[in-house]
């Protein structure tokens, strides 16, 4: 598509025609941010004395303490993909099909994660840690309903991410009547209260807790619909990036990456901007020319990217504490994680077929 046709086809058009973000495209945002979530959880610390050696260092720093602090980005990543496609699916069908066909995602969902929650309970209790998983009959009841999903650290985003999907088309009606810059600007106040709230707020009963993570993800889950909307990715493809050479936008990109590290790092080491350094890596990524090696892999992560958001934690830190660690070195022990968890996932997605109502 020429720059002429882009600018005299209607932004409708463009949406219907011309999308950067397919499912696949999303499917592989979900396998970088389910990387980044594992990198961020085993790496994003200086403590690593007796857990693993760090074989490069930047500024006194291990290099990937870097990719790390960047990685923080992994929530948004996920909120994003959420708050794309299902802006995508909202504009497709009226809105009782559309919340229908929620309800039904969520259910599946739901499942997947009562399988994962029941199979680590019955390990932890052979193991001897029953005390802990499952603990309690009511603290069982709890992580089951995800109203406190204490089991595993990584959980606390199925509770916000359904009460997101439920509320979707209240969210996407207002994205419709109300100018852009106006959601964005209500979102992004909402996020900084909440940041306040999540991250400085001592004293916090379990709806000003909840209060804090939904409204710091509902401002990452706005910006993905408003990119929808807006088609912001595909105008700053046909405007700027196709008017550069090759070689240009490969400097460019690895230029604002190794910025990212390094401000990240070294100057903001604070996850308040993780929705804007994740909006440019999800950018960058979105448009970047991929091999078929490159996308296969990623949608390949993508795939099984829910059951390793949902697993990962048990092999290093809440049932088999520091396992993986075993590796030594970042490489091993990424790998290693990723090995295991795609097992696992392998396993349960293989449960879930056998399931005929989900």
């Amino acid at each position: 598509m020429s720059k002429n046709m882009f600018t005299n086809m209607g932004i409708k058009n463009i949406i219907m025609t011309d999308r950067i973000l397919t499912r696949d495209g999303t499917k592989m945002i979900q396998g970088l941010s389910v990387l980044a979530m594992v990198v961020l959880h085993l790496f994003d610390r200086l403590d690593f004395q007796g857990l693993y050696y760090p074989l490069l260092y930047f500024m006194g720093k291990p290099v990937v303490f870097y990719f790390a602090q960047i990685s923080d980005f992994c929530v948004m990543g996920f909120a994003f993909c959420s708050g794309y496609g299902l802006y995508k699916q909202y504009t497709k069908c009226d809105e009782k099909k559309y919340f229908s066909d929620r309800l039904k995602g969520i259910r599946k969902l739901l499942v997947n994660y009562w399988i994962i929650l029941i199979g680590f309970s019955i390990v932890s209790l052979l193991i001897g840690n029953g005390s802990k998983i499952p603990g309690t009959i009511w603290e069982f009841i709890e992580n089951l309903t995800t109203i406190n999903t204490s089991y595993n650290g990584a959980w606390w985003y199925l509770f916000v991410y359904i009460v997101l999907v439920i509320s979707s088309p209240i969210i996407f009606r207002l994205c419709n009547r109300l100018p852009w810059w106006f959601n964005l600007c209500v979102a992004f106040c909402i996020y900084c209260s909440a940041y306040y709230v999540r991250f400085s707020m001592v004293d916090k009963n379990w709806c000003i807790t909840k209060y804090g993570v939904l409204g710091m993800t509902y401002f990452e889950f706005l910006i993905g619909a408003m990119v929808c909307k807006n088609a912001w990715l595909e105008k700053i493809k046909y405007c700027i990036t196709d008017k550069m050479k090759k070689w240009q936008k490969i400097t460019v990109a690895f230029a604002i990456i190794i910025g990212l590290l390094i401000v990240h790092t070294l100057i903001v080491p604070s996850l308040f901007i993780a929705p804007f350094t994740g909006g440019i890596v999800i950018l960058i990524f979105s448009i970047w020319e991929k091999t078929e090696l490159i996308k296969n892999t990623f949608l390949f992560l993508g795939k099984h990217s829910t059951n390793i958001w949902l697993i990962h934690m048990f092999f290093y830190h809440d049932i088999f504490v520091n396992f993986v660690y075993i590796g030594r070195y970042p490489v091993i022990i990424l790998a290693l994680m990723l090995c295991i968890t795609i097992l696992c996932s392998t396993c349960i997605n293989y449960i879930i077929k056998k399931i005929r109502f989900v």
